[in-house]
């Protein structure tokens, strides 16, 4: 979509527009295809359309859970909750933006709310593993071929 714009063509948004997109059929199918489209993500150069705010988001968790290990474990269950917060915040948001395509009532919402929590969870997971892959199958394989390739072309 990003080479169309940038080619001129004429696009126009249509805010009623409606996607349907179906998942895999189980979370480990769809956690290994969100490996794979994290991978390539980066190697389509945008990273920072996706997985940079993954990874700051659970870099700072990391960071306070390495913290509150150190000055007293039992902070710990403060990491979670704001991990469980932040799911929970992500799900509510999917939820209401979705509200007029998908009606429901409080309870349905909450139950929801859990399968989307635990749906982000997978998918963050997924990133974090497909953006660890790129670094270290892609971006230190190139980093490698880099100066061998410029030795043999000269």
């Amino acid at each position: 979509m990003d080479r169309v714009e940038n080619a001129g063509y004429r696009y126009v948004f249509e805010p009623r527009a409606q996607v349907q997109w179906d998942l895999r059929p189980t979370l480990w199918s769809t956690f290994k295809r969100f490996v794979v489209y994290s991978r390539n993500n980066i190697r389509a150069g945008l990273f920072r359309q996706w997985q940079s705010t993954i990874l700051v988001r659970y870099g700072v968790l990391v960071i306070l859970a390495l913290a509150a290990l150190a000055i007293e474990p039992r902070w710990i269950w403060f990491v979670i909750a704001l991990w469980l917060l932040m799911l929970s915040a992500r799900a509510a948001v999917s939820i209401r933006r979705n509200r007029v395509c998908y009606p429901a009532s409080f309870l349905q919402n909450l139950a929801r709310g859990a399968m989307v929590m635990s749906l982000l969870a997978v998918l963050d997971a997924a990133a974090i593993i497909g953006s660890l892959q790129w670094l270290l199958l892609d971006c230190f394989r190139w980093s490698r071929k880099a100066p061998v390739e410029a030795g043999n072309g000269a």
